[in-house]
């Protein structure tokens, strides 16, 4: 939801245009609008990339904040590690929410749930997924993050999926927005 795009289309409203000069002058708003925010996202990127040149930055993704209005959430992947954060759309305010190391050399337990069907629906769901894994004798646990977004302390969607002792795959959770379900 955005709310000024949704300011932009109404405020057109109050002038007594003719219809075509409505839908012109609705087109021509809109259109900067989004030209604008492609200039500042393009500005966050760059920012981003200079900030953390140090880290060799392999990707990064740019997204409008899911809370915030004039703010972006980010998650950069580096050699070495996931940044998921917020950056100011006008000024470079910058908030790291999460900094989480690669995992280069993952155990079986990770592998075994990228086949599960749950792993393989974050897998097709984000670009940015991250596995990991809560090793425990009795019940060994991998959790799956979806980085891009991050609110209240956590990921917005993530899922757990708990093995058994002999390290298959037993009960698998979602968990969105607050509420977990079971899947199997």
């Amino acid at each position: 939801f955005d709310p000024i795009m949704l300011l932009i289309m109404l405020s057109m409203y109050v002038y007594q245009l003719p219809m075509l000069h409505l839908s012109l002058a609705t087109f021509a708003a809109i259109s900067t609008y989004i030209f604008i925010r492609c200039l500042l996202r393009r500005r966050a990127t760059a920012w981003l990339a200079s900030r953390f040149a140090s880290q060799l930055v392999r990707r990064i993704w740019v997204m409008p904040s899911l809370n915030r209005l004039f703010y972006w959430d980010f998650v950069m992947e580096t050699d070495k590690r996931y940044i998921n954060g917020r950056l100011g759309a006008l000024y470079p305010l910058l908030e790291v929410k999460a900094d989480l190391p690669r995992h280069n050399n993952p155990t079986t337990l990770a592998p075994e749930a990228r086949k599960t069907t749950l792993g393989e629906f974050f897998t097709t769901f984000t670009p940015f997924i991250y596995f990991e894994e809560l090793p425990d004798d009795e019940t060994p646990t991998v959790n799956i993050y979806d980085l891009r977004y991050h609110s209240g302390g956590n990921f917005v969607h993530s899922a757990t999926i708990v093995f058994t002792p002999d390290n298959t795959p037993g009960d698998s959770y979602i968990h969105s927005l607050g509420r977990t379900v079971k899947v199997r």
